[in-house]
């Protein structure tokens, strides 16, 4: 989370230096307003600073997110909070002082969380099949009961142990 922010925000290089004054974030002495929605693409990110140019859908819109997300993952929730700004290249984003993660609701997100490459092991047909076997109960299952992963075809109890340590891990980790 980002507590200390400047008016300017960083350029896709991730510094000052190309940075003009029309990338000023709109209304930045007023109050923040925080938005959400699903992770759906990521177009950049610097491994060194975590700087982060992605798209979200929210609300059945896709916006550009610009800020420091460290260990972004398609499919995940994210709830915002920042401003809107108009980068002269770039065009209108919205520019991200804070964040929470939280779990995916809907199965497609859980699906494109799951296979996103955090829990090693997990692909695209691991991850629909867990999914279709608990749903939007998944989150809890994977919090709570791992080992009942072993229920879904082709995980065994060690890799439903691996996965849900995999899983608690993250979770501790991205806190």
């Amino acid at each position: 989370m980002i507590t200390n922010f400047h008016p300017y925000i960083l350029g896709m290089c991730g510094c000052l230096g190309c940075v003009d004054e029309d990338v000023r974030i709109e209304g930045y002495m007023e109050e923040p307003i925080t938005i959400s929605g699903g992770v759906e693409d990521i177009i950049f990110h610097n491994e060194k600073n975590s700087y982060s140019v992605f798209t979200i859908n929210c609300e059945g819109s896709s916006i550009t997110i610009v800020g420091t997300f460290p260990a972004l993952r398609p499919g995940e929730n994210l709830e915002i909070t920042g401003g809107w700004k108009n980068h002269i290249k770039y065009g209108r984003q919205f520019a991200s002082l804070s964040f929470v993660r939280n779990m995916p609701d809907k199965n497609d997100a859980l699906v494109r969380y799951l296979s996103s490459g955090f829990v090693k092991g997990v692909g695209i047909v691991t991850a629909q099949r867990i999914v279709d076997k608990f749903g939007t109960g998944t989150a809890k299952i994977l919090e709570e009961s791992p080992i009942r992963l072993a229920e879904v075809k082709g995980i065994s109890s060690a890799k439903a142990f691996d996965i849900g340590k995999q899983f608690q891990i993250r979770k501790l980790f991205l806190r």
